[in-house]
């Protein structure tokens, strides 16, 4: 794989997106402190214990089939997005990583 120039840092890097893994990791962290809690989204208790069990046993994305580390972790997404008309049901969870979650909002799936 041919070295990169990352988008933050311009420093090299070998990964397969414009940015280098802390550059990514950093980004994430500051999407994640801009969206606000769970309670606050307004996705709630019953989102927490759905999602609580749906991670449970969870060892693998259900998107990419990777398994989490410790910059991509595991997190219960919604099969159908809310805003398409799913809902908090536990059958409308899956695990997924954190990159493959982010990028269904962004990609509109």
């Amino acid at each position: 794989m041919p070295l990169r120039e990352c988008l933050a840092c311009r420093g090299l890097h070998r990964g397969t997106g414009p940015r280098c893994g802390p550059c990514t990791t950093q980004q994430d962290r500051a999407r994640d402190a801009a969206r606000g809690t769970t309670t606050e989204r307004g996705l709630g208790w019953s989102h927490q214990q759905a999602a609580k069990l749906v991670l449970t046993d969870a060892t693998t994305c259900a998107i990419c089939g990777l398994p989490p580390t410790e910059d991509n972790p595991l997190t219960a997404g919604h099969i159908i997005a809310r805003v398409d008309g799913g809902t908090n049901e536990l059958d409308n969870y899956q695990p997924e990583c954190q990159r493959c979650n982010y990028g269904k909002r962004q990609h509109g799936r």
